[in-house]
């Protein structure tokens, strides 16, 4: 019987492989624009692909999707867009088995009022908010996250780096920034002013000249407290890796401008 199954296995292992032809994925285009009141909120959801959020000038909405599938047009991710009043409700469905698919995403680009309030809430996908100065309340599994903002904000991050540019408006209205298992930057206003808290798993660097002073603490890393200035803003980091704060460069000058 041993020759037998040896001879069994030697065929199969004899026969030619026989792979599937490469699918080139299918991008599909989705646009949508409205109104959106004074105290509107924008509310997002999208597990895979980027978000990407604008300050615009008018009181417009208007929403760009890409969505990008691989197999038949029936398997594709659907972009439900859902306006309710002054509430815009965004959400993204993947197909059922497309968890496992990188393939299988949608890219969003949305230009907003800068006062609108945001909810966003991303999986796999870089998220960024920029020019916005609402209330911001943004979140990813492992995508990083990039801000530019002149407004409060809570963001937090399972694992993917946050670079953050802070004005001093966004101190003023208090900034709460986490990644469980990423680092953090942040570039601060050279005019900001509030109070710091600052707590790591790993080193924190700064580029301030400020009195800061460690605190003992059970369980977890050590704050680290300090102030800038005699303002009333806030800002508070948490990270598993690296946190550094620094300065926000200055503007370069326009050539042939006023010296």
């Amino acid at each position: 019987m041993i020759p037998l199954v040896l001879a069994g296995v030697l065929g199969l292992a004899a026969a030619p492989a026989t792979t599937a032809p490469p699918v080139d994925p299918v991008v599909d285009t989705v646009r949508w624009s409205g109104a959106l009141g004074a105290t509107g909120r924008v509310e997002i959801d999208n597990p895979r692909g980027a978000v990407r959020l604008r300050g615009g000038q008018s009181e417009e909405v208007e929403l760009l999707a890409k969505v990008q599938r691989l197999g038949s047009p029936g398997r594709r991710a659907a972009v439900d867009v859902a306006p309710e009043g002054d509430r815009l409700r965004v959400r993204v469905h993947l197909p059922e088995g497309a968890r496992g698919r990188f393939e299988d995403r949608v890219d969003l680009v949305v230009v907003l009022p800068r006062r609108t309030a945001v909810v966003a809430r991303g999986g796999f996908g870089r998220l960024e908010a920029r020019g916005l100065a609402g209330p911001l309340e943004a979140s990813t599994e492992s995508g990083e996250i990039a801000l530019d903002l002149a407004g409060g904000a809570r963001v937090h991050s399972i694992s993917g780096r946050i670079e953050a540019r802070l004005a001093r408006a966004a101190l003023a209205a208090g900034v709460e920034l986490g990644s469980r298992a990423g680092a953090v930057r942040v570039e601060l206003a050279r005019d900001a002013e509030g109070e710091l808290e600052v707590r790591s798993r790993d080193r924190i660097l700064f580029d301030l000249v400020l009195p800061f002073r460690r605190e003992a603490a059970s369980g977890g890393p050590s704050p680290v407290r300090g102030r800038i200035g005699e303002g009333t803003g806030r800002l508070a980091i948490e990270a598993g890796g690296e946190i550094q704060i620094v300065w926000a460069r200055a503007a370069a000058p326009v050539p042939g401008g006023a010296p």
